[in-house]
């Protein structure tokens, strides 16, 4: 995606959501791998709730609407 396509996308949000980022990426460990390099995918809105799990792991659980609070999100996949 390009930089005029990603601020094309954000400025149909609402200016003052929280703006969260997410990989999908089945062979990626992070705790092996340190870093890495991503494309971004796309941008949406969506109801989610953020919590953490008994490690202490920041989670996110999408909702259907009814539920979380409004969050832009960024999504990455790991091909370019």
């Amino acid at each position: 995606m390009k930089v005029k396509e990603l601020i094309a996308e954000l400025e149909k949000l609402h200016p003052d959501q929280e703006v969260y980022a997410y990989v999908e990426d089945e062979f990626m460990d992070a705790k092996k791998d340190k870093f890495g390099f991503y494309s971004v995918d796309g941008v949406e809105q969506t109801q989610a709730t953020l919590s953490r799990n008994a490690q202490h792991k920041p989670q996110i659980d999408f909702g259907d609407g009814q539920t979380g609070q409004q969050l832009a999100i960024v999504s990455l996949i790991a091909e370019f």
